[in-house]
């Protein structure tokens, strides 16, 4: 009897202590889960987060790529000699003689320029490729920011989740303590046995254990959302309420068509299209000629006198090498296809994934209801009636477990609905390429 007791009092004991900080969560007045605050956590994410910074270069990047492409290409300035080794006359008064040039009649120095001529378009094609490649990486990362979003929001939901989970932990362990002191006096007195003290400590054990198995996985979660935050690992979130259930959304239509347009993916394959067909266009080009003028001049270096100049056009012949270009033209005439055909692929993808999280969204706020309204309530009552009846040895003990283990189902399950509703609703924000909650209550209610 006394071992039974000291045991019962160190069991008491541990739960107090484990228990006292999940009491402390609930006495905490909770943060509501609103759309500002949450778009709060997005623009520090947008202003902090590694990766969107890297982004932001990578659109710098290509703008200064853009911006470095010349319509004029530098001229080409030449300068040289002519050096002659001239050949002496014999004697007796006969003039030297030379088989080479006269240099100072022609000239031993010689310089000129040429310049390459922006003909054909080739530098503006080639600057509307940079474009392009500046409008994919700006829908990359808006893509990323997307994802980066839903991921956040999705992360504070689990949040939540588990801090409702460390919630009702501590509602079960306050039954259990309860129950485990009612089980003592009965076992004391002999209106009850020894194998009801020995579960509901079992249980209360159990229960204390799962307590702080729960704790460390709401550190795991504040970890992930501080590294996305890019704030300290160890930087300790409030306490947040759980979200509401979203009203029912019927306009699948618009929801789709908004999502035809905006969803950030698709986005990105539009934009990776564009650019293939502008490198199309830009490789086609590149079959005809490059013109180059030139001038050229000569001088004497004895006098520094200018002897002659002449001008000249040169251009490369492209014409020996026309089935190399027409393959680089096919080459990314078919990649650009395939990009389009890849939109094309992927829009309906985007149709399907809408219905898919349309449906979860409807079925989790259904079942929320049905626990809300029906098993929960209904369950407390009979766990109540239970309590006072296995009290007074009017109800068996296992009517009691089974009861107490319905109602612990029943709050988690509802938990788990509320927040898989919410999750599927950044989910659809996502798909939809929409700003924030509210924009998506606009879009649900005509």
């Amino acid at each position: 009897m006394k071992a039974q007791s000291l045991l019962t009092s160190l069991l008491v004991w541990g739960v107090v202590v484990c228990h006292s900080s999940a009491t402390a969560l609930a006495e905490t007045a909770p943060i509501p889960i609103s759309a500002q605050w949450l778009n709060d956590l997005v623009e520090e994410a947008r202003t902090n987060n590694p990766g969107q910074i890297a982004a932001t270069h990578r659109i710098k990047a290509s703008q200064a790529n853009n911006d470095s492409i010349r319509t004029w290409d530098d001229p080409m300035f030449r300068v040289g000699g002519v050096i002659s080794a001239a050949k002496k006359g014999g004697g007796h008064g006969m003039p030297a003689s030379s088989g080479g040039p006269n240099l100072e009649e022609e000239g031993d120095l010689i310089y000129g320029a040429e310049q390459k001529l922006p003909l054909f378009g080739k530098a503006k094609l080639m600057r509307r490729v940079a474009l392009a490649e500046t409008k994919t990486t700006e829908a990359e990362r808006d893509y990323q920011f997307q994802l980066l979003r839903r991921d956040l929001a999705q992360g504070v939901y689990d949040l939540a989740l588990a801090q409702e989970s460390l919630r009702l932990s501590a509602t079960d362990v306050a039954l259990l303590s309860k129950l485990t002191s009612l089980a003592t006096d009965r076992y004391q007195t002999r209106t009850g046995s020894q194998i009801e003290t020995l579960r509901i400590q079992a249980e209360l054990a159990k229960r204390t254990n799962q307590i702080e198995t729960e704790r460390k996985q709401i550190a795991q979660i504040e970890r992930a959302l501080n590294r996305s935050l890019n704030r300290p690992l160890d930087h300790s979130w409030p306490q947040l309420s759980m979200p509401s259930l979203v009203p029912p959304m019927d306009q699948s239509s618009k929801f789709i068509a908004f999502a035809e347009k905006f969803e950030p993916k698709l986005k990105v394959l539009r934009a990776n299209a564009h650019q293939t067909e502008e490198q199309a266009n830009a490789t086609r080009r590149q079959r005809l000629p490059d013109v180059t003028v030139g001038v050229e001049g000569r001088q004497f270096s004895g006098d520094a006198g200018f002897r002659e100049g002449m001008f000249f056009v040169g251009l490369n012949l492209p014409w020996f090498n026309q089935g190399k270009y027409k393959a680089d033209w096919k080459r990314e005439k078919e990649r650009a296809e395939a990009q389009r055909m890849e939109v094309v692929d992927y829009a309906l993808a985007v149709r399907q994934e809408l219905q898919r999280v349309l449906t979860i969204v409807d079925a989790a706020r259904r079942e929320a209801l049905v626990y809300q309204d029906e098993i929960i309530p209904k369950t407390t009552q009979a766990l109540d009636a239970a309590v006072a009846a296995w009290t007074t040895n009017q109800s068996p003990f296992s009517e009691l477990m089974e009861l107490r283990r319905a109602i612990n189902e029943a709050r988690i399950m509802f938990a788990r609905a509320v927040i898989e509703q919410n999750r599927m609703i950044a989910e659809l924000i996502t798909c939809c390429g929409l700003a924030d909650l509210d924009s998506l209550n606009t879009l649900s209610n005509p």
